[in-house]
């Protein structure tokens, strides 16, 4: 599924680096097959995403695992 992901892996989670036309429901579907799941990517990244609406490219978020 992350055939398109710029990925680092970890036990819990996946970090991806946000590319230009992305949004937060791309990227769940993506990862989950499931867009509102990207809640759950935006509590995981709090830190870096304040608007879930506003992402940018060459951020670095946390996309959790077993979802």
């Amino acid at each position: 599924k992350y055939d398109e992901f710029h990925i680092v892996n970890s036990k819990c989670s996946v970090i991806y680096v946000i590319q230009k036309g992305d949004s937060l429901w791309k990227i769940a579907e993506k990862a989950y097959g499931n867009g509102a799941k990207y809640t759950a990517i935006f509590e995981a990244n709090r830190e870096v995403i304040k608007d879930a609406d506003k992402i940018f490219p060459g951020q670095k978020i946390r996309i959790p695992k077993g979802l």
